[in-house]
């Protein structure tokens, strides 16, 4: 079963380990080699990292207790980070996630979203 939930200062690394294989292993089909190792590089800095991830304050869907994927919200409706774990695709994660950023933005009363 899918759980979504709010993001917490301990969730950082989890979501940078599914950011990294997720850019490294998927979008390696879309973009070349230079491209997600620029997007996705192997230096971490985990300082950097939580800053970015306490700002965006994403949902995290986790399975069974392990954390398979996460999304954020913007106010302006735009959603940034949008990242499902290589492994646990086409298994309705995304989905979900999706289902549930919408109906948040909704109860927030955004009115259009967009994803880059």
């Amino acid at each position: 079963m899918i759980e979504i939930r709010k993001y917490q200062e301990s969730d950082a690394h989890d979501l940078w380990a599914i950011f990294y294989h997720t850019v490294r292993n998927v979008n390696l089909r879309d973009y070349s080699q230079a491209q997600v190792e620029a997007w996705a590089p192997d230096e971490f800095s985990s300082e950097i990292w939580q800053r970015k991830m306490n700002s965006l304050s994403p949902f995290v869907a986790e399975i069974g207790g392990k954390i398979v994927g996460y999304s954020d919200l913007q106010e302006n409706g735009l959603i940034d980070h949008f990242f499902c774990h290589h492994e646990h695709q086409g298994q309705g994660v995304g989905r979900q996630l999706m289902e549930h950023v919408l109906r948040m933005g909704e109860l927030q009363g955004i009115t259009r979203f967009t994803l880059r």
